[in-house]
């Protein structure tokens, strides 16, 4: 699932986050993926999602790629 040389890439991403889409249609909210960056990852999220503090996604994302940091922004 990584990108070359275990960089984190845009599909990997997009992949991560369709894994999850049923949790978030469930929960009337959606995430969309803004930028990836070295060890970055920036996520674009709205309705509940903005204020979840269950952190779904960054879990899921630590899994595959440990230390990578997730930024949302509303």
């Amino acid at each position: 699932m990584t990108g070359s040389n275990n960089k984190i890439t845009e599909k990997d991403v997009n992949e991560i986050i369709e894994s999850l889409d049923w949790l978030h249609k469930s929960h009337d909210c959606h995430i969309d993926l803004g930028e990836v960056g070295d060890n970055e990852v920036i996520i674009y999220c709205g309705a509940k999602c903005a204020a979840c503090d269950t952190r779904c996604l960054e879990e899921a994302m630590a899994e595959k790629f440990p230390g990578v940091k997730v930024v949302y922004r509303k």
